[in-house]
């Protein structure tokens, strides 16, 4: 606000001491200070330009149009405003439509006229009262046009600006979306190779089948995570399938919409998520990799899950892979965890509850990135839901999510640790 009244008192200061002829009222101060006081009566509502810029336009229109022109002689002898107009014409090119800021450049061929006519009577002895009609009305057309026409440019350039930031915004968020899926595929292939790994290699010698099904085991989880990485990766690269066409510019995943707030709007599935994505049906298998682990796990769904939408049964997935994931990490084999897939109404609640009785010396804990359940936020959050997780007074660790089906039914957006 300080800074918009000095702009306008700056402005009237200039205003003044350019258009404004002192001579006729020379050596009258009470009327020098009427035409001081009627400037600054003209330029005040400057300061709320940018709140109210057509408003202020119309007020300095009128001012500098009108009133100066009816009270030239009575009130303001030889004072024209112009320098406020001017200002109040740019604010309105760099906020209002392009209709908006065009009424308001036709309307300054009035103030054109005005000046003209005034040059062109004081010239009027001179006989180049049409000479300086016609010069001093297309001088101030030409300021009037400058004023809106840098108005425009800047707009463009502002507008310009919002969308790199927006795209930049939209790059980063699809750089963290890709992220958070790889580090789910990856940690979670890795951690269960890397305990069928270890069990097999205690086994080898006394065990030698039990040794092999864990190898195998192994063998088949990181097939598994190659085939959803390669997936993935061909959505990303645009490569073609085997035997199918070349990739095209309109093969590439588009750019996520984004909402004010500049987070991608929840229908803006990137494509690299739209096909084969594993969901609630993928469950059962889940359980069974993480109990062959060593984490025996009991699983429960209730509901109809038919009409949860394939974005949020990926979520409900990614939580339940990476709340198990860690169960094998920090509980060890030997825990037991419980996993409860709910769908009641419009909200589907998806828990992972274990009793953290594993075995402490086979928990891999080196194994954790340290950004799985910041990760599982993220995407929790990105759906509309929530997300709880902490340790349970008798041992063992919770995490629950509450995925709505349907966009809006949950209102905030707040994680609760």
């Amino acid at each position: 606000m300080l800074r918009e009244a000095g702009l306008a008192f700056a402005f009237c200061l200039m205003d003044l001491a350019v258009y404004w002829d002192p001579l006729p009222v020379a050596g009258r101060p009470a009327e020098q200070a009427e035409i001081v006081a009627f400037a600054l009566l003209g330029y005040l509502p400057l300061v709320w330009r940018r709140r109210a810029p057509v408003l202020v336009f119309w007020w300095l229109w009128l001012h500098g149009s009108l009133l100066s022109g009816a009270l030239l002689y009575l009130v303001a002898p030889g004072y024209l405003p112009l320098t406020g107009m001017l200002l109040a014409v740019y604010t309105v090119a760099t906020q209002a439509s392009r209709r908006t800021s065009l009424i308001v450049l036709a309307a300054m061929i009035v103030p054109a006229l005005r000046d003209g006519a005034y040059h062109a009577y004081v010239a009027l002895l001179s006989g180049q009262a049409v000479k300086y009609f016609l010069i001093q009305t297309a001088l101030h057309a030409v300021y009037a046009f400058v004023a809106w026409n840098v108005g425009r440019a800047r707009l463009l350039a502002d507008l310009n600006a919002r969308r790199d930031v927006e795209a930049r915004e939209a790059v980063m968020l699809e750089r963290l979306s890709i992220a958070r899926e790889l580090h789910d595929i990856v940690a979670h292939a890795v951690t269960i190779m890397v305990l069928h790994t270890a069990g097999a290699r205690r086994l080898l010698t006394l065990q030698p089948d039990r040794a092999t099904a864990a190898l195998d085991q192994s063998e088949t989880m990181g097939r598994q995570a190659m085939d959803e990485l390669r997936r993935m990766l061909v959505v990303l690269r645009g490569a073609p399938t085997r035997g199918g066409p070349a990739p095209t510019d309109s093969a590439m995943p588009e750019r996520p919409a984004l909402h004010g707030s500049g987070w991608p709007a929840r229908s803006a599935r990137p494509e690299w998520q739209a096909g084969g994505s594993p969901g609630l049906a993928d469950l059962p298998a889940l359980t069974n990799r993480i109990s062959a682990a060593g984490v025996s796990v009991e699983l429960a769904v209730h509901g109809d899950t038919s009409a949860v939408p394939p974005e949020v049964q990926l979520v409900a997935f990614r939580v339940a892979q990476e709340a198990l994931t860690n169960v094998t990490r920090h509980a060890g084999p030997g825990a037991a965890a419980t996993l409860t897939a709910h769908c009641a109404g419009e909200v589907l609640a998806l828990s992972v509850v274990d009793d953290g009785r594993g075995d402490p010396q086979l928990a891999l804990l080196g194994l954790s990135t340290g950004h799985g359940l910041r990760g599982l936020e993220e995407r929790v959050i990105q759906t509309g839901g929530t997300l709880t997780y902490g340790p349970q007074p008798t041992g063992g660790y919770a995490v629950t999510a509450r995925l709505p089906i349907r966009a809006g039914l949950l209102p905030t957006l707040a994680v609760t640790p």
